[in-house]
C-alpha cells in the first residue's frame, strides 16, 4: 500500500474518460477508477464512486434528480469500506474519491460518508480519502460533533472527532447564493484567505 499523500487541488480523470457512452477507450461513466497527481508527480488511482445515487432533491442539472427515472442503487458504511480495502490489497487503487446524493438529509449523508473515512482509517487504511462535502449539510458538525456558531468560528483551527487538524471554512456553493456582487467578491474573499490558511496548515504539518 502506498503512503497517504496529498494530490494537487486539480483533479483529472482518464484522458479518454471524456466519453459517457462506455465506448471510448478508458471510459470510466463518471465513475470507476480515476486519476489525481500527487505533488511528488506520481498519478494516483482513485476508486471514484457515489454512495448512492438517491437523492431527495430536484435539481434540473442532476441526472440523479428525485424526478429523474434512473435505476437507484446504495452502498452501506461497510460495503464501501470493504471495496476500497479490497481494491487496495489487489493494488487497484491508492484512494479513495467518495460522493453521493443526498439520502434522508444533508447531514445524515455527510455523516455516513465520515463514517466511511473513519472505519477505514481504523482498519489501518493509510491511502488517500476524498470526500465531497453534500451541500446543505453542516459538514461541521459531521467532523467535530458541534455545528454551532459556524460564521463565528469560520478561519479557526479545531479539531476532527479523531484528532486531526481541521481548518473552518464555507463550502464554496455558498459564495454563489449571496443576492448581490458586492457580498460575492467579500465573501469569495474571505474565502481565499481561508484556503491559505490551508495551505500553511498542510506546510507546517509536512515539516
Amino acid at each position: 500500500m502506498q503512503p497517504n499523500t496529498t494530490p494537487v487541488a486539480r483533479h483529472r480523470e482518464h484522458p479518454d474518460a471524456g466519453s459517457r457512452d462506455g465506448k471510448g477507450l478508458g471510459s470510466t461513466k463518471g465513475s470507476g477508477i480515476c486519476h489525481a497527481y500527487a505533488r511528488d508527480g506520481r498519478c494516483i488511482s482513485l476508486l471514484k464512486i457515489l454512495m448512492t445515487n438517491y437523492c431527495v432533491y430536484d435539481c434540473a442539472y442532476c441526472v440523479n434528480r428525485v424526478s429523474s427515472n434512473v435505476p437507484r442503487a446504495r452502498f452501506t458504511v461497510d460495503e464501501v469500506v470493504w471495496l476500497t480495502t479490497e481494491f487496495c490489497r489487489r493494488n487497484y487503487i491508492e484512494g479513495l474519491f467518495l460522493s453521493s446524493g443526498v439520502l434522508r438529509s444533508s447531514d445524515y449523508t455527510m455523516e455516513e460518508m465520515v463514517r466511511i473515512a473513519e472505519k477505514l482509517r481504523a482498519q489501518g487504511f493509510r491511502g488517500y480519502i476524498h470526500l465531497k462535502t453534500i451541500p446543505g449539510a453542516i459538514a461541521l458538525h459531521a467532523l467535530t460533533g458541534d455545528g454551532s456558531r459556524v460564521l463565528k468560528r469560520r478561519g479557526g483551527m479545531e479539531r476532527t472527532r479523531d484528532g486531526r487538524p481541521l481548518l473552518v471554512t464555507l463550502h464554496p456553493s455558498c459564495l454563489l447564493r449571496l443576492p448581490d456582487s458586492q457580498a460575492r467578491d467579500r465573501a469569495t474573499e474571505d474565502f481565499r484567505n481561508d484556503l491559505v490558511h490551508a495551505v500553511e496548515m498542510l506546510r507546517v504539518r509536512a515539516g
